[in-house]
């Protein structure tokens, strides 16, 4: 849905039920920033209605840890071969063509996906996306509002939390709890969803932002330029010190940090840098 289609949308305010939905969530490589997309679901709606599911696993490249394996299961085995980040949401967005999004937690997910349109130098989708956990927060009353803690609280549906369409399901049930909450017949008007979500936010809206380099790090954009190798002194937060040869990929800021995406020669794998964390660059190769 283009964002104009969207606006004349709001400028009608009709009936929820009126309005093709798709509940979202992804699943990440974690335990550190940036995270990468490892999974992505959708259960596409219309009212109470399901009208189609979505689930792809992505390959990120680069290894699972085991600690994020812990939370949501997928591992490095499982992930190795499957479609890349840009193939799964080629798909996903066919899928959710002329739709809403929502999410729990909508700014974490758009962020995630935003991330990986950036990676591939593309233009993202325009479709709005509504919070589920805005909306909770101000038309429930909970003591959590954590996904789990609202599908046990509510109740809702019992399914495996952590993975992307069990959780897009569990997102869907609770937004028609919520539109119960607002309208009698479980049909509020969409104004009345958007006064309590508040901003929509967009995955344009939520792409990193590209910095100017400091000037001793000048080295570092003339290596993605030229896709050469350079060697870096990095302290990592865990672990020790240490020279790592790279070859820089791209560079983006989020919260005040720049990132470097770079190739690492030793890992054989993509790694991602804090410029703060880099004591000393130069040229350099194998």
């Amino acid at each position: 849905m283009h964002f104009e289609t969207w606006q004349a949308l709001a400028g009608e305010n009709p009936p929820i039920d009126r309005i093709s939905m798709v509940a979202f969530d992804t699943e990440t490589t974690g335990m550190g920033s940036p995270d990468r997309l490892l999974e992505i679901a959708g259960v596409r709606f219309r009212g109470r209605q399901i009208a189609g599911e979505f689930s792809r696993l992505v390959d990120p490249g680069r290894p699972v840890s085991p600690e994020t394996t812990a939370i949501h299961g997928i591992t490095t085995k499982m992930v190795r071969g499957q479609w890349s980040a840009r193939e799964a949401l080629q798909e996903f967005f066919a899928f959710a063509e002329g739709s809403v999004l929502i999410a729990h937690n909508a700014c974490f997910d758009a962020g995630i996906v935003a991330g990986e349109y950036f990676r591939s130098g593309i233009l993202p989708p325009e479709n709005p996306i509504l919070d589920s956990l805005k909306l909770a927060r101000r038309t429930l009353s909970c003591s959590s509002y954590s996904l789990e803690a609202l599908v046990r609280t509510l109740p809702l549906p019992r399914e495996d939390h952590h993975r992307a369409l069990p959780d897009s399901r569990h997102v869907f049930r609770l937004f028609r709890r919520i539109c119960t909450e607002l309208a009698n017949d479980g049909n509020p008007f969409l104004s009345e969803i958007l006064a309590r979500n508040g901003k929509v936010i967009t995955l344009g809206g939520s792409m990193p932002e590209i910095p100017d380099l400091p000037e001793n790090f000048k080295p570092l954009r003339e290596a993605s330029d030229q896709a050469t190798p350079v060697v870096i002194l990095y302290e990592p937060r865990e672990g020790s010190t240490g020279y790592r040869t790279v070859t820089p990929k791209l560079f983006y800021r989020r919260k005040e940090v720049i990132y470097m995406e770079a190739f690492c020669h030793a890992s054989g794998y993509d790694r991602c840098y804090r410029l703060d964390r880099i004591r000393e660059c130069r040229s350099g190769g194998d």
